[in-house]
């Protein structure tokens, strides 16, 4: 009767009894084999919280959008299985880092946050699905979103910025020196510039709306879960 990933997410963590605890977001495919390679691996005690590598199915993507997961492709934010694969698993001891789930727009980020880079492992062998925006305009959206969510962290919970991991700066002005990248680099950066102006700009007004992406949902098979 109350509508909302977080107040779903807490239901779940209430009426659960058991662990590994593996949270999945609605718009992704995860396969049986995932999540039980995602499991075993916090069996072995050496990783707090663990998530698969994003598989992106471009099927239908314009142009600019293929462009700039290529780009994203190469930077260290790709790498990060929590908040990019729509997957993450955490041992009891990594669920025990914080309490309920807080009203914030990136869960994902939050809880990746809590543990150091050294605590947390994407596994390279396994994936989940994750089906991109397939226009500019949703793609500039979802952005807007998760620059949002950043910011919102970083103001509410300011001490969790020192888990965040490499930044992807240096990287990014290193890839300039290809001029074949320089297409894909211009879209990328002007998504972002313009997702991030827009979020500073809504955040003056309030609580803005959910950018939720129906280009993607269109293609979810029917039941994500395999």
């Amino acid at each position: 009767d109350v509508a909302g990933k977080i107040h779903a997410l807490n239901i779940g963590d209430r009426i659960s009894a058991g662990f590994p605890r593996i949270y999945v977001d609605a718009d992704i495919v995860v396969s049986l084999d995932t999540i039980r390679a995602l499991a075993k691996r916090l069996e072995r005690g050496d990783v707090l919280a663990a998530a698969p590598t994003a598989d992106l199915d471009l099927t239908g993507c314009s142009w600019q959008v293929r462009q700039y997961y290529e780009i994203r492709s190469r930077l260290p934010s790709s790498r990060e299985g929590i908040g990019g694969s729509g997957v993450y698993a955490l041992s009891e001891a990594g669920r025990m880092r914080f309490g309920k789930f807080p009203d914030v727009t990136a869960d994902d980020t939050y809880v990746r946050l809590q543990f150091k880079p050294a605590e947390r492992e994407t596994m390279r062998d396994v994936t989940s699905t994750v089906f991109p925006p397939r226009t500019l305009p949703q793609l500039i959206a979802v952005r807007k979103r998760v620059h949002r969510g950043t910011s919102e962290l970083a103001r509410l919970f300011p001490e969790l910025n020192a888990n965040r991991g490499s930044s992807n700066n240096r990287t990014l002005i290193s890839l300039f020196k290809d001029p074949r990248l320089w297409p894909g680099l211009l879209i990328y950066c002007w998504v972002n510039a313009v997702a991030r102006h827009s979020a500073i700009k809504s955040s003056h007004g309030g609580a803005g709306a959910w950018q939720r992406d129906e280009t993607s949902r269109a293609r979810l098979p029917a039941g994500s879960l395999e």
